[in-house]
């Protein structure tokens, strides 16, 4: 374990039948995020995430049905961010408060 995780023990990580196989895995996480201040993970539906992005303290991307959802490269998701039935095509800072453009 990292010791710069600011929780004990892993975190706790669900995702939907869409990331079921191996290869359907592969094909939708583009790169490990970086998980060491994440505490929940929840992902469903079509979500598709890009390379280097980071994961902090309780994330939930859910693209409801008939929607599709890219997590673009260089994204931070911060604490209880939900999605729904958009795409996000920019590099963003996402925390509960809203969202900012990345700089």
């Amino acid at each position: 374990m990292n010791p710069k995780r600011p929780f004990p023990g892993p975190p706790v990580i669900k995702l939907g039948n869409e990331f079921r196989k191996v290869n359907d895995y592969n094909n939708r996480i583009n790169g490990i995020p970086n998980i060491i201040e994440l505490d929940q993970l929840t992902i469903a539906g079509d979500v598709v995430i890009g390379t280097d992005v980071t994961l902090k303290g309780t994330v939930i991307v859910v693209a409801n049905h008939g929607s599709h959802i890219d997590i673009p490269p260089g994204s931070i998701l911060e604490n209880k961010v939900n999605f729904f039935q958009f795409t996000v095509c920019l590099p963003l800072v996402i925390k509960q408060t809203g969202c900012d453009r990345k700089s």
